[in-house]
């Protein structure tokens, strides 16, 4: 993007604020350097510049770029790559990117939810859809002097811009995949207290479930037992609400109704919240998918 674009993005007004450089990469000046850096590292990260852009190829200019443990040592890589990281993630990048995924209806998670299946077991591909969203996230970013007459992102950057949308696209994949396995076990926690805890619970369709799971106590249902299965069952019930697969959405519904028959035993006045079940047609408005 900085050969194609004539020091892009770094030359827009607007990724200036958010980034909070504010005089480009490589001003003549020290005193408006980038902060952290000397004049030593900026020749280091321009030379470094210069020898990727030597290379024509994209495989050859990803294998340069490619900071690997017997590779060439290439002095200004290592900065760049250190700087440049912790600006995108000060900046929030992604975070812009994904909000305007979701505003769009292109976030990964939307798109699965409201394909035909409803599932989340097959991600769908960003070439797809990453190009519809190029436009609109140049604009949050870069602002309108990086917009051609036709409110379009400039042709020289948006393969490079896409580049950097399908790696947001990516992080919310490997987001999906520790969810996904971070959820099961809270269910089995959640489904735990309800067994061990409390021999009030009704006989639902997750019994026989999870029949491994130690034999229902015949101890007392105290607030302090109540308290334990609520905070358990909140904590999957979040994540669930999440990942709000019409599965996930019969299970919160079940919860709830198991939750008000356990207050209902204490005698407990029941502040549960009970649900109908929904079908879910956006992202819930989590700071996770951000």
């Amino acid at each position: 993007m900085y050969f194609d674009g004539d020091g892009a993005p770094w030359t827009f007004p607007q990724w200036q604020r958010l980034t909070r450089v504010s005089s480009g990469l490589f001003p003549a000046d020290d005193d408006q350097l980038p902060e952290g850096w000397t004049r030593e590292n900026a020749n280091f990260i321009r030379s470094y510049f210069d020898q990727y852009n030597k290379h024509t190829k994209e495989d050859a200019r990803i294998n340069f770029s490619a900071a690997r443990k017997n590779g060439p040592q290439v002095p200004g890589r290592n900065h760049w790559r250190n700087w440049v990281t912790k600006v995108i993630k000060d900046s929030g990048v992604h975070r812009i990117i994904t909000q305007v995924l979701m505003e769009n209806s292109l976030h990964p998670l939307t798109i699965c939810l409201n394909s035909r299946s409803g599932s989340l077991d097959f991600w769908p591909d960003g070439r797809m859809y990453v190009p519809l969203a190029v436009d609109n996230v140049a604009l949050e970013l870069f602002g309108s002097d990086a917009l051609d007459p036709l409110g379009r992102l400039q042709l020289e950057l948006r393969d490079s811009t896409q580049a950097v949308i399908q790696r947001t696209w990516k992080n919310l994949g490997d987001q999906l995949k520790r969810s996904r396995k971070r959820i099961t076990k809270l269910e089995a926690k959640a489904m735990e207290a309800f067994l061990s805890e409390s021999h009030f619970l009704p006989l639902s369709t997750y019994i026989y479930i999870y029949r491994s799971f130690s034999v229902l106590k015949k101890e007392k249902l105290t607030k302090t037992i109540l308290k334990r299965v609520i905070v358990r069952v909140a904590r999957w019930k979040a994540l669930a609400e999440i990942l709000c697969t019409k599965d996930n959405l019969e299970k919160i519904d079940q919860m709830d109704e198991e939750l008000k028959e356990l207050m209902h035993g204490l005698g407990a006045e029941v502040n549960v919240k009970i649900t109908k079940t929904r079908q879910c047609t956006s992202l819930c408005d989590c700071d996770l998918w951000r």
